[in-house]
């Protein structure tokens, strides 16, 4: 299976990097935007499809949701 887990930059990332990369032993890449930023980075803090073109982009997706074809499947 793959993870990737998106902290916005949120207050969440440096928990996510604990737990899933030192404790779990994940790869690096499974952790997108995950050091806390003030102004969230400049992205719109809201987690939908409308505002994640990145994450929708990194995990092979369409804009609509479903997979995109086009995307390398590792």
């Amino acid at each position: 299976f793959s993870l990737l887990y998106d902290g916005m930059h949120g207050a969440g990332g440096p928990f996510a990097r604990r737990v899933f990369i030192e404790e779990l032993g994940l790869p690096e890449s499974c952790l997108l935007r995950c050091d806390p930023r003030p102004d969230f980075g400049g992205c719109h803090p809201d987690p939908n499809l409308t505002y994640a073109a990145a994450l929708i982009k990194k995990m092979g997706l369409s804009p609509d949701g479903s997979a995109d074809p086009s995307a390398d499947a590792a």
